[in-house]
């Protein structure tokens, strides 16, 4: 349904797991709290986030 409005999106893989990356990215990059982002992320706590942070 979204490549009817934006067809770039046909060839693009997108899936759950990359709109929550996606997300969780541009709420670092607008300087969300760390911990917040483990939070919305279900993650048990904000050393989980720091994992996916340093790769």
């Amino acid at each position: 349904m979204a490549a009817l409005s934006c067809p770039t999106l046909k060839t693009k893989n997108v899936t759950p797991h990359v709109l929550r990356h996606t997300t969780a990215m541009r709420m670092l990059r607008a300087g969300i709290d760390t911990s917040v982002i483990a939070l919305w992320l279900g993650h048990q706590s904000p050393e989980t986030t720091q994992i996916y942070l340093q790769r």
